[in-house]
């Protein structure tokens, strides 16, 4: 219940609306406001690609284990996932703010209905359709961003927002408990499903109810500072741990150290050096 996906969306289209309105202020127009946005995105995609082709070729040619390279590459690119999907509701903001501005209930419930219906197909008759929440789920995510930006939730008392998000994670359960849902949000999240909808909007009133807290620290000018590197650097960061993943793993091989399998004592042990070390390569 705690993985954060949602929140990027949540945060994306509060600051997606602002920066289209604030150009559509300016007389800019819908491909000028897309161009900007996907130049923005998919310009570190390229670089970090190469540099990741690059590392996992050198393993190869070091004479690393084929499958194990091959199983490792996809490991790296599965993060990647989150491009192509916020490109496209990237794109979409446009047309989704006009649809916010006048009939935002029948935005929100559409885009719920749609998940629905996706998902209960997709369990009735295991019709290949379940990727279409990609766009349905993140989409609803970006909409209540929306609603952040103009204040919907904040005109709402804090009983209420409570009350919204405990329904929220109340329905999270009666789906893994009635309705055969994955506990693991993870699981959830390939194609996303009506969990994870349910845990934005639970995600998104608790983010509400912290707002006047989280204002409050941001009056600290370390804190502040934090919160600026991040959001500067949040993307170069997301895209480039695969790549530090890719060095590291490359060092192990190298070194000879040993890849103890996921989830034993022995994987849990050396997960802090494993962190440190992938952070060490971001940074630099």
């Amino acid at each position: 219940p705690l993985m954060i996906m949602p929140v990027f969306f949540i945060c994306g289209g509060f600051a997606a609306i602002t920066q289209w309105r604030r150009l559509r202020g300016h007389g800019e127009t819908v491909a000028h406001y897309v161009r900007l946005r996907v130049i923005r995105l998919a310009r570190p995609v390229v670089s970090v690609t190469a540099a990741v082709g690059i590392v996992l070729a050198i393993m190869l040619a070091a004479g690393a284990d084929d499958e194990f390279v091959r199983t490792f590459a996809v490991r790296l690119a599965e993060p990647l996932w989150f491009i192509p999907v916020y490109i496209a509701c990237t794109a979409l903001v446009p047309v989704m703010s006009t649809v916010h501005r006048h009939a935002p209930w029948a935005g929100y419930l559409g885009l719920a209905g749609a998940v629905v219906v996706v998902d209960a197909v997709a369990r009735v008759t295991a019709l290949p359709i379940g990727p279409l929440n990609w766009l349905f789920v993140w989409l609803f995510a970006q909409q209540l961003g929306f609603g952040l930006r103009d204040g919907w939730f904040a005109r709402r008392s804090r009983a209420t927002l409570w009350a919204m998000a405990a329904g929220s994670y109340g329905v999270i359960v009666v789906l893994v408990t009635v309705f055969g849902y994955s506990h693991d949000m993870l699981d959830n999240l390939n194609p996303p499903t009506l969990c994870i909808l349910a845990l934005a909007l639970g995600q998104a009133c608790l983010f509400a109810l912290a707002q006047p807290a989280i204002r409050r620290a941001m009056q600290r000018r370390a804190l502040l500072g934090g919160v600026y590197v991040f959001g500067v650097y949040g993307m170069v960061i997301y895209l480039w741990h695969t790549f530090a993943m890719a060095v590291v793993v490359g060092v192990q091989i190298v070194v000879g150290l040993p890849f103890p399998a996921v989830l034993s004592p022995g994987w849990w042990a050396t997960r802090p050096f494993w962190v440190a070390a992938i952070t060490v390569v971001v940074v630099l």
